[in-house]
């Protein structure tokens, strides 16, 4: 296989690519949309939220969702969605974070991922991934990001703000 040109790319290598981009716009993403549903111009809030952990940075995307009233969704919608994005963060993880010892190819590719732990010892978590279920995470990904854009676009009126937030 002429793996020089970009059309001989495994299609399993073109799902991890389009994963990489994906995930880093969903995490600019949630990044701005902080910024927009706090109601801040202050460029703070892109200094705050520059290179925290997705993890971290889901946990300030919710509490300022909570925060800034219920228009953007009760506590439990909330509470659901940043346990999507975290699920999707895992996910991710778990593919980025592995090795690849297999040849290019379409078919399954090995991938292990090493872990310890005091109770089990060494372990190597081997299995097949398909570009199918990448590009399914991709999916997850898209849906993700056009309920960010959802939340984005909901304008916020003083009678849905709690407290003093305005």
């Amino acid at each position: 296989m002429d793996t020089d040109s970009p059309d001989q790319y495994p299609i399993l290598l073109q799902a991890l690519g389009s994963l990489v981009v994906r995930f880093s716009a969903l995490e600019e993403f949630i990044r701005d949309v902080i910024m927009i549903a706090s109601g801040s111009r202050d460029a703070a809030v892109p200094i705050l939220t520059s290179r925290l952990p997705f993890k971290t940075l889901v946990e300030k995307f919710g509490a300022v969702c909570l925060e800034f009233g219920p228009v953007y969704g009760s506590p439990q919608d909330i509470k659901q969605f940043c346990s999507l994005l975290d699920k999707i963060n895992d996910d991710r993880n778990e593919l980025m974070h592995s090795v690849w010892p297999s040849e290019p190819s379409d078919a399954p590719y090995i991938r292990y991922k090493m872990s310890a732990d005091r109770k089990k010892g060494l372990m190597m978590n081997v299995r097949e991934v398909s570009a199918d279920e990448v590009n399914a995470i991709v999916a997850r990904m898209v849906a993700a990001e056009a309920k960010l854009l959802e939340i984005a676009m909901r304008p916020i009126k003083p009678e849905d703000v709690q407290g003093d937030n305005l």
